[in-house]
Order: structure tokens, then C-alpha cells, then sequence
């Protein structure tokens, strides 16, 4: 049903409340793109649905939308991904202990770091730190 009436208001032109337009998909696009900048520059931060919001320009709740409608992620997915991607860099690049980048990277404990890295990669971080062998990082493209 929702998608028949998303139909019909995409294809009869319905702009919602009056007085409101509909936002074009390049100011979407930027508008993702300002987040996505937000987070690089403040990865090691804590960040909200606010602040990514405030980067947006749009309210909390049509950024989340056109986030995960852009990127096929929610913004935390997002952010997860690219703390342990980073975080995995980092550990191949500096002899700091797995402790010190779980911390930095804003995991509240080395444990739900260790987990989340064995999810997203396959192994744990002291095995990849260790082995040659390399690991298929998140590197996201600009939308």
C-alpha cells in the first residue's frame, strides 16, 4: 500500500504540506555527502544523529532516511565501519596495542572492539595485526 501511494505522489507531482517543496536528488546527494565528510573529520569523536543532521542541513530524521537511502547503510553502520577499518590500518601501521586503538577509535571496551572487528573482517585483531595476510577494509566512495 505504502508503495502505491509513494507512487502516486512521486507521479502526480504531491510536494507534501504546502508551502514545502521536494528537495532535489543533488541537494540529497550533498546533503549525504556533508555527512559523510562530518564523520572523517570527527571519527575519533562521539557523534549523533544531531550533529549529522546539523551537517546535512535537514531535521535528525530526514537525514537519517536519505543517508541510508543513499549508502545502503545506516549512519552508525557506517561510522562502525569506518572506526574498524581505520582502527585496522592503524594497527598495521604502529606497534600500539590492541587496547590503546580499541579506545581511540571510541569502542567502550576492548571486548566489544575484539567482536566487532571478528564480525566485520573474519578474524580477530591480534591475528590480523600479526599475519601478512591482508583483510578487505570499508572504503567509502562519495555518493
Amino acid at each position: 500500500m505504502a508503495k502505491k501511494v509513494e507512487a502516486f505522489r512521486r507521479a502526480s507531482g504531491y510536494m507534501g504540506i504546502v508551502g514545502r517543496r521536494q528537495t532535489t536528488m543533488d541537494e540529497r546527494m550533498a546533503a549525504v555527502q556533508r555527512m559523510q565528510d562530518y564523520i572523517g573529520l570527527h571519527l575519533h569523536e562521539h557523534i549523533t544523529m544531531a550533529d549529522l543532521a546539523a551537517a546535512a542541513l535537514f531535521s535528525p530524521w530526514h537525514s537519517y532516511r536519505l543517508f541510508r537511502e543513499l549508502t545502503g547503510l545506516t549512519p552508525a553502520a557506517y561510522i562502525r565501519r569506518m572506526r574498524l577499518s581505520h582502527s585496522a590500518m592503524e594497527l598495521k601501521r604502529s606497534g600500539r596495542t590492541i587496547t590503546e586503538v580499541a579506545f581511540e577509535y571510541g569502542f567502550g571496551s576492548v571486548d566489544g572492539y575484539v567482536r566487532a572487528f571478528a564480525r566485520e573482517f573474519g578474524r580477530t585483531p591480534g591475528d590480523y595485526a600479526c599475519s601478512p595476510s591482508p583483510i578487505t577494509l570499508f572504503h567509502p566512495y562519495g555518493v
